[in-house]
Order: C-alpha cells, then sequence, then structure tokens
C-alpha cells in the first residue's frame, strides 16, 4: 500500500508567507504611486477640482501609509489620520475630504487615479 500525507497546515504557512510577501510588495508600490501622484506646483499654486492635490507642506504625502494584517491576509493603503493631524494639524478626514469631496471641497482624488494605474503592476506581483 502506498501512502501519501500532505500535511496542510505547512502547506497553508508556506503559501500564506508567499502572499503576505506579495501583499507587502503590492502595497509599498500602490503608496509610492500614490506619493508620487502629488507634486509641487509653479508659484505654490493650489490644484484644480479633479486634479492631484498639491503639495504644500508635505504632511499629506508623508501621512500615506500602508498595513498588512498577516492573520487575515488583508493589505490597506490609505492616510493615517493621527499622522496626518500630527504632522500638520489638519482637520480629521481630511485626506478623505480631498479624495471624496464635500459639500465646500471639491474632489482632489489621489488615491483611486493611482490604484486604476498600477492594477497591471499588481498584477504582476501576484501572476495573474
Amino acid at each position: 500500500m502506498i501512502r501519501y500525507e500532505w500535511n496542510i497546515e505547512n502547506f497553508l504557512k508556506e503559501n500564506d508567507r508567499d502572499l503576505i510577501t506579495k501583499l507587502e510588495t503590492a502595497a509599498i508600490l500602490l503608496k509610492e504611486i500614490i506619493k508620487e501622484s502629488m507634486y509641487k506646483r509653479q508659484g505654490g499654486e493650489s490644484s484644480n477640482p479633479g486634479e492631484t492635490p498639491a503639495i504644500q507642506t508635505e504632511s499629506l504625502r508623508k501621512s500615506i501609509v500602508y498595513r498588512v494584517d498577516k492573520k487575515t491576509l488583508i493589505a490597506k493603503v490609505g492616510i493615517d489620520d493621527d499622522k496626518l493631524k500630527a504632522l500638520s494639524g489638519e482637520l480629521e478626514n481630511y485626506g478623505y475630504t480631498l479624495e471624496i469631496g464635500s459639500s465646500t471641497v471639491s474632489a482632489r482624488p489621489f488615491i483611486r487615479p493611482a490604484l486604476q494605474k498600477s492594477v497591471s503592476q499588481i498584477r504582476d506581483i501576484f501572476g495573474d
């Protein structure tokens, strides 16, 4: 009799490590693309509605972070509101307001366009 045993726990651990590495690589890529999309304009001009936010103080750019939850295997990239507030004193949800807009502020999206720009690179990371 031939018997084959498969240790599913070891298999999952090895694949989880690989997936975590890929998630971190993709999250770092997206974070950098978001940061690169923001740039200083001549004369310190503000961005127009619909454009990526203009860099005024670097605070928004410095507040872009990523986290990978190794238990749930979920990567998150976005704005750390606490960090942004500490860096600049900006209002809570400032980055969200820029991304989506509000009744008083026109949207200046920077996360969604960066994600759209990086989709093929992220697919390459995961081998799709």
